[in-house]
């Protein structure tokens, strides 16, 4: 009777660490056990632009659009390749690794990729990143033509450069004038907005 007593004590004492430690775990991480629709704040104080309703990609479910717009800034201030960067949904992150490391001689508050990557945002978010041509796309649509994200009507960079292009002073940035993105030199300042997933 004891022993079951003391098991039952102790197993009793682990599920009350277990809750403690999750409710005074990281205010981030308890922020993203929410539900979020599009349009609502996520925890790192942007818009949610994007539900990953269908379990597509693993790891996250969410993207968060930055509260504001980074100021304009050069994709790159030279003319080095960043090879295997893409258009696609979910792509930004990994594009922005690529480019911070082969353009890492000129990483500073400059470039596009590196404001995004050092960015900050509500409750200590530092994981933020220079989104795909779809991402952008997304952004417009589901904020933009909504009155939501205080976007301007200017053109914004993406992390995408086509590897098929024979011309590596170019970069792809998306316009929210009209909804269509185009090859831009890349040192030209376009705006700026970091997202992030969770």
């Amino acid at each position: 009777m004891k022993n079951i007593q003391k098991i039952t004590g102790i197993i009793t004492l682990a599920i009350i660490t277990v809750f403690l430690m999750a409710s005074c775990g990281d205010p981030v991480a308890q922020a993203d056990l929410g539900i979020y629709n599009i349009g609502d704040t996520g925890p790192g104080g942007g818009l949610i632009f994007y539900v990953d309703e269908d379990d597509e990609f693993p790891g996250w479910t969410y993207l968060e659009a930055a509260p504001v717009d980074l100021s304009p800034r050069y994709w790159s201030s030279s003319s080095i390749d960043s090879p295997g960067t893409l258009k696609e949904l979910g792509k930004g992150s990994n594009n922005t690794i690529i480019i911070t490391l082969t353009h890492w001689t000129e990483n500073s508050s400059n470039n596009a990729a590196w404001a995004c990557n050092v960015f900050t945002g509500l409750n200590n978010t530092k994981d933020w990143f220079l989104p795909t041509v779809d991402e952008l796309e997304l952004m417009y649509q589901n904020l933009h033509l909504r009155g939501l994200g205080n976007f301007q009507t200017s053109e914004y960079w993406s992390s995408w450069v086509d590897d098929e292009s024979a011309n590596s002073s170019q970069a792809y940035s998306f316009n929210f004038s009209n909804g269509y993105h185009r090859s831009d030199v890349k040192f030209v300042r376009n705006r700026i907005r970091p997202i992030r997933s969770f």
